[in-house]
């Protein structure tokens, strides 16, 4: 979103839409968090990553570690439930 509007393609001047995107999807993630929360607890580290994407700063240098944050997740989803070893 950020792009579109540096590059010109899309015409905003005010900053105001994009906190607004911000603070909706905060309250959006935390919603779904407190819901969800004891099913998904690793679903909080991408939440609050979701916000930087539609913050009006968010140049690309932001979102070279989302990768890594996003691999964390799913080792920690993978190794964090107990495995069943059988022996033969």
């Amino acid at each position: 979103m950020v792009s579109l509007v540096q590059t010109g393609i899309v015409d905003i001047h005010s900053t105001l839409l994009f906190t607004l995107m911000e603070v909706i999807s905060f309250a959006g993630g935390l919603t779904w968090y407190l819901i969800y929360g004891r099913k998904y607890p690793v679903a909080a580290i991408p939440l609050s990553i979701l916000p930087v994407f539609l913050s009006w700063r968010s140049l690309v240098g932001y979102f070279y570690y989302v990768d890594v944050i996003l691999l964390a997740v799913v080792l920690i989803q993978y190794y964090g439930q107990p495995r069943l070893f059988f022996a033969r």
